[in-house]
């Protein structure tokens, strides 16, 4: 109960939900830790709703009505324009419209000029299905009724489907979550199972209905435990809906069987689970596996979960969270550098403009606290996790990378304790 707990704090920290845009690694994760955890009477339903209106809030400032549909009609446009063999970025406004005004599809055509203008001022959503298909999901775990917003976060994800009924992430590959076509079909599927109005829209149960075709397929290759976990989690959301029909429901509790059977050969000596072939056992890709069996049927008793679960109770971190290093070697987000600088591996100028703007950020972040009455909490820095993890890059590599992994791996490990604390939760009552 003590590792639950201090798990809670961690995640519930100020240096973890005081993020600037909503994410799936911060806010849907976390929001699905607490509502497992309400289940289970670990917190009080007054703690649980104070919680999920923070996050719920959130949300809605960061993933406007209006920045939906601008990013519609900003891919939309963008598919006019190469189709005409134009480039994206050397074409003006007046271009843009004078394409419009040809097209057949109504929502382009009326476009102003001013409003096509406008359409980078309104800005699109970064992290396209990853942060729509997450964000849309939260609002299910939080039962929201359908609302405007969500109506029109399906339009844009019944935009974004593939000819084969699956989704694909196509901004943010970033590995695992993201990476897996899987993993984002199933989240979309079952929050459209709960919040799509399937039985009064006939589009969005068509949409709901080659989801569901798609995460059965076994012809589709599973890569990995995400791409594994993701139908498993999926399936197990879905699999007494009213909105299947039996033969789905017998072929979902088949594939459930199957794929359980697959991934509890897969656990490791130590009772740890890999995320892929070559990576040794960590606690993001064991916490995983154990919410997957859990979904899937597995009793917390069962001697394969009570070894996962001693996996989880020794790698454990003395202030609650666990720690995994990403496997992302990809883009250097410079944001991310501002708000964390590393301390070292930066030329001088750099890292004085970095620590320029991290100051005054936290300046404004300090005195909006006080103003709320509060006391202003430091939080846990990037380069303060080097030094009590050790950093294992390479001197000569290229600091930018260095920066963005460690930033990532930041991100991986609040994921990996969000599933962790999952896992744990249905043992609460044993040592």
């Amino acid at each position: 109960m003590d590792r639950i707990q201090s798990s809670f704090a961690t995640l519930t920290s100020k240096d973890f939900t005081g993020k600037r845009c909503f994410t799936c690694h911060h806010n849907t994760q976390t929001l699905m830790t607490f509502s497992d955890a309400k289940r289970q009477s670990l917190v009080s339903a007054e703690e649980f709703s104070t919680f999920k209106a923070t996050n719920i809030d959130h949300l809605k400032s960061d993933i406007s009505k209006d920045r939906i549909t601008n990013s519609i009609c900003s891919d939309k446009i963008l598919q006019k324009i190469l189709e005409a063999n134009l480039d994206p970025d050397s074409t003006t406004p007046d271009q843009v419209k004078n394409l419009l005004a040809k097209s057949n599809d109504p929502e382009l055509s009326a476009l102003t000029l001013k409003q096509i203008e406008m359409l980078g001022e309104v800005g699109a959503i970064h992290g396209d299905i990853s942060t729509v298909g997450s964000a849309f999901n939260a609002l299910a775990i939080a039962e929201e009724k359908p609302s405007e917003l969500s109506s029109e976060m399906i339009r844009y994800l019944l935009f974004k489907q593939s000819k084969d009924g699956g989704w694909t992430p196509e901004e943010t590959r970033r590995v695992p979550s993201e990476g897996s076509r899987f993993h984002s079909t199933a989240l979309i599927v079952s929050a459209l199972d709960k919040l799509g109005s399937l039985d009064s829209v006939p589009e969005n149960k068509k949409a709901y209905q080659s989801g569901v075709k798609w995460l059965l397929n076994p012809s589709i290759p599973i890569q990995d435990l995400q791409d594994t976990a993701g139908v498993m989690m999926g399936l197990a959301e879905i699999q007494h809906s009213k909105h299947l029909d039996e033969a789905s429901r017998k072929n979902i509790k088949a594939r459930l069987k199957t794929l359980s059977e697959s991934l509890t050969k897969d656990q490791q000596k130590n009772g740890g689970w890999i995320q892929k072939k070559g990576m040794e056992p960590d606690a993001y890709a064991t916490g995983l596996a154990l919410v997957a069996l859990q979904k899937a049927g597995m009793d917390p008793n069962d001697p394969v979960y009570q070894q996962g679960a001693l996996y989880l109770r020794t790698t454990q971190l003395k202030n609650g969270e666990w720690f995994v290093w990403s496997r992302v070697e990809a883009q250097f987000e410079t944001l991310y550098l501002i708000n964390d600088p590393p301390s070292d591996g930066l030329d001088a100028e750099t890292l004085k403009t970095a620590r320029k703007f991290q100051a005054a950020l936290h300046k404004a972040q300090n005195e909006e606290t006080l103003a709320q009455g509060k006391t202003p909490e430091p939080g846990l820095k990037l380069r303060d996790l080097d030094k009590l993890r050790g950093n294992p890059h390479a001197p000569n590599r290229d600091p930018a990378l260095v920066a963005h992994h460690r930033v990532h791996s930041q991100m991986i490990s609040f994921m990996a304790s969000n599933y962790a604390t999952q896992a744990l939760i249905p043992l609460c009552g044993n040592p």
